[in-house]
């Protein structure tokens, strides 16, 4: 009967055990989910560390176009901008992740994109353009390509434009795709291909880190408004993001968005009619 007492008081205290450590379990999680909430006073932005001049390394800070205009929305929100730089390839897992509020890398609004997240205000004018090497002399736009091969990434708004240009205008030219710019870069140098056909925002990285001595040839296609990326289905994140977004109108009438990029890129593509042609080296 003792033995009994005994296992029955030994089995209430590890139950009893077991709750109090249960508890504090909770009670240790509430904590750090308190102290891991937004600070409502820091916006973060993961940003693209590789697209000069809109955003890109310098000295181990992120500088550029993009970095300048949210500087200056964090001044009119009386906000902290955090950057987060990262490669473009991981930017949209920091969004999914929570991990930041809004992606920043002089992205196009397109159909597939808005089905997930929403935009704030369009702040520029992205599009596409030939970039083909500086010695080159007989192609002066796509309308020169038929017969031979052009560049495209796997995964681009450029391949599907250059597709449904092909199409249009029966011009014989043999798409040719890299799964990444790096590849149809090399391949560009090496003679493979006439001319790589991308975003401009994506050639005129590789013009200014001299991983092509390549220029734009042609008028730009395909012209598309770009704006910062956030999550959808997030109160918080609306109201920020409309916020934000009033900031960029007001920079547009102000005029601060065309001096930012007259001083970054040296054109005003706030304008649809802008153009990058200028941009050799």
């Amino acid at each position: 009967m003792k033995n009994y007492k005994k296992i029955v008081t030994t089995i209430i205290v590890a139950f009893i055990i077991v709750f109090v450590l249960s508890g504090c379990q909770k009670k240790d999680s509430k904590e750090s989910d308190s102290t891991e909430k937004k600070d409502p006073q820091t916006i973060k932005v993961a940003i693209n560390n590789n697209v000069p001049p809109f955003s890109y390394m310098k000295n181990d800070k992120v500088v550029g176009a993009e970095v300048d205009i949210w500087n200056y929305i964090g001044k009119k929100l009386d906000k902290n901008i955090e950057f987060d730089p990262a490669g473009f390839d991981v930017l949209f897992g920091k969004i999914d992740n929570k991990e930041v509020d809004f992606l920043s890398s002089y992205l196009a609004i397109n159909p597939t994109r808005k089905e997930k997240y929403n935009f704030t205000e369009p702040y520029a004018h992205g599009f596409m353009k030939l970039l083909v090497l500086n010695k080159t002399k007989d192609i002066s736009g796509l309308e020169d390509c038929g017969g031979k091969k052009v560049a495209v990434t796997a995964t681009s708004n450029a391949r599907e434009f250059l597709e449904r240009y092909i199409e249009e205008k029966k011009i014989n030219i043999e798409p040719v795709i890299f799964e990444d710019k790096d590849t149809a870069a090399a391949a560009l140098n090496n003679g493979d291909v006439v001319g790589f056909f991308e975003g401009a925002g994506t050639n005129i990285a590789l013009i200014q880190n001299k991983v092509v001595d390549g220029k734009f040839v042609g008028k730009s296609e395909d012209i598309t408004d770009t704006a910062f990326l956030y999550r959808k289905g997030d109160k918080e994140m609306d109201k920020l993001g409309k916020e934000v977004s009033d900031v960029i109108i007001e920079m547009k009438k102000n005029g601060e968005l065309s001096k930012i990029y007259e001083k970054w890129v040296g054109v005003d593509i706030t304008d649809p009619s802008a153009d990058m042609s200028y941009i050799s080296k």
